[in-house]
């Protein structure tokens, strides 16, 4: 067999020692890529210090004082930190806790007039703690007779002999006591009913042009709107 070229083997020799480094970029694409990563570390940075100052239940709590139940559940829908649950605040969400803080602000009576439901959010039980502070107001008007005044908690009739009823429904009472004093002159009744809502679109026409909650034709109607919280009342007005 002939000798080999002894430059062949001197060319051999170094490639087993001096191994070709690996490929790297060349170009402007090399150079921007560590900047890239320090610029989004940096801004994710950022994000974190903003997050860990605004989302916290102290500020929220503050900004909630600020808004009603409505405006609420709208923070809560605009990202998962302010509505999803938290572990660190007992399974709340953040807007949730701010709601729970601002019920707890309530006075002693307040409270005892608001027992929370079992199925009850802290944005509802807080809503019903911002109506218990307002005004009534009759939000439902039923019936062709009636109408409002200057305000919402003045009533009037429309010159009909027809029997109409005017619904205080967002001013619910669940305990304690409760009052409030109806001045007027005519011919009416006061009383109590259930928390129902009277769609006009489930009635045909000219069906509620004489309306009152004690009227049979409209006892199933309100019945089937009953739910757990009635537990096995039968009773929708009184």
């Amino acid at each position: 067999r002939s000798n080999p070229d002894p430059r062949h083997l001197a060319c051999r020799q170094r490639n087993k020692q001096s191994p070709v480094p690996p490929t790297q970029p060349q170009g402007p694409q090399a150079a921007t890529r560590p900047m890239a990563r320090t610029c989004n570390a940096v801004k994710r940075q950022r994000v974190a210090t903003v997050e860990s100052a605004l989302f916290n239940p102290d500020v929220v709590f503050l900004v909630a004082a600020l808004l009603d139940a409505r405006d609420l559940c709208q923070v809560s829908l605009t990202c998962k930190t302010l509505g999803g649950k938290r572990a660190n605040v007992d399974g709340l969400s953040l807007v949730e806790e701010a709601a729970r803080r601002l019920f707890e602000c309530a006075s002693e009576w307040e409270r005892s007039c608001l027992r929370k439901y079992p199925d009850e959010g802290w944005i509802e039980l807080h809503h019903h703690l911002l109506m218990l502070r307002s005004k009534l107001t009759f939000d439902q008007l039923v019936g062709i007779n009636i109408q409002h005044g200057e305000l919402k908690s003045i009533i009037r009739a429309a010159g009909q002999l027809n029997a109409s009823s005017a619904l205080c429904s967002d001013h619910v009472m669940r305990s304690g006591k409760h009052f409030a004093v109806f001045t007027g002159s005519g011919v009416g009744s006061i009383g109590v009913v259930r928390p129902v809502q009277v769609k006009l679109s489930d009635f045909g026409e000219g069906e509620l042009n004489n309306y009152h909650p004690s009227n049979y034709s409209v006892w199933e109607y309100l019945l089937g709107q009953r739910t757990d919280r009635w537990t096995d009342s039968n009773v929708h007005c009184c």
